[in-house]
């Protein structure tokens, strides 16, 4: 899937997120007349993803059993909201994975099934994940889109909040190598794949104590960001290549570079891509516990400009540091 694909498809789920009750049942009605329209079924499934009840997220459940069944080839069965949960959805999530491994089973050669399936597994069940994604490589070892998956998936269990330092090492150099042969492989002329990549080749370096190759590839990141701010995720590659030079200045013990990086990971300049997303919060940790308060009290009031759902979250941990104390940050250590 290229960038304008997964682009289209978000926006269709985000409308149906905002659809009404009424409109939400006028494309159930079109659904039985036309059951492979693939837009209102996508749109329903946003709207069933938008915590609307047991009764929606049931319905979501068909919905998605739907599309795995009849098209697991569409772009659109591999992307987030298709994803199901174990747990939540006890009683789908069995009738899914048959379905997914059946139709691998089916059609073994078959690189666009192998994609979806294993985008479905990740979160839940990553050996699985990365197997399917080993077999698309062996079958195209020349598509950037395998290496680049497999680097996700790895990067998964990097967060520090489940793992401990040697795994979060191990975990980081692994994916750190697939998403360099992802970047080999990718166009040059490919200048918004190669953003994507960069990003994660920063963090991974970083994650896998490889500081000199982190800020080589943030550097990278920020250079191409400047001549592409219609980047449709500009906003979050531009926050998370200032973090990570700044977490590099930091461990070279430039503590003027890493505030500097900080508060500039805060000002983003205008673009024309999405404007949300959850900033990170483990430099401004790292510069608290130094005692820079003043600094990272300004990158919190700088948060406030982009992370919309999150401002009573960040009025919380201002009135922390204001009494100073350290706050959790919880989640948002993720970068």
């Amino acid at each position: 899937m290229d960038e304008s694909d997964e682009y289209l498809t978000h926006s269709i789920f985000f409308e149906g997120v905002d659809l009404s009750p009424d409109k939400a049942d006028e494309l159930e009605k079109k659904l039985k007349v036309n059951p492979e329209d693939i837009n209102s079924r996508a749109m329903l499934i946003g709207y069933c993803f938008a915590g609307r009840g047991i009764a929606a997220r049931q319905k979501r459940g068909q919905h998605v059993l739907w599309v795995i069944e009849n098209c697991p080839e569409d772009c659109i069965a591999g992307m987030p909201p298709f994803i199901l949960n174990p747990i939540i959805d006890k009683d789908t999530y069995p009738i899914a994975k048959t379905l997914w491994l059946n139709h691998v089973s089916a059609k073994p050669e078959n690189t666009k099934i192998l994609g979806n399936a294993a985008n479905f597994f990740t979160i839940h069940e990553r050996e699985i994940a990365i197997e399917l994604l080993k077999k698309a490589q062996i079958i195209e070892p020349d598509n950037p889109t395998w290496p680049d998956k497999l680097g996700h998936v790895y990067m998964l269990d990097t967060l520090p909040i489940h793992n401990t330092t040697e795994r979060i090492r191990t975990n980081a150099a692994v994916a750190l190598e697939e998403f360099e042969k992802a970047y080999r492989l990718s166009s040059q002329d490919h200048d918004f794949g190669q953003i994507s990549i960069l990003e994660n080749l920063a963090k991974s370096a970083f994650s896998a104590e490889d500081t000199d190759k982190a800020a080589i590839y943030a550097d990278k990141l920020l250079q191409k960001l400047v001549k592409h701010k219609d980047y449709f995720n500009f906003q979050e590659a531009f926050h998370a290549g200032n973090l990570t030079l700044g977490r590099v200045a930091l461990i070279k013990d430039d503590l003027p570079k890493a505030k500097e990086y900080l508060l500039n990971s805060g000002h983003i300049p205008d673009s024309q891509g999405f404007f949300k997303f959850d900033p990170g919060m483990m430099l401004a940790k790292e510069l608290l516990e130094l005692g820079e308060k003043e600094v990272v009290l300004e990158y919190l009031a700088l948060c406030k400009e982009f992370w919309n759902n999150g401002q009573s979250q960040l009025d919380k941990w201002i009135k922390k540091i204001r009494r100073g104390r350290t706050p959790r940050f919880d989640v948002s250590l993720m970068y």
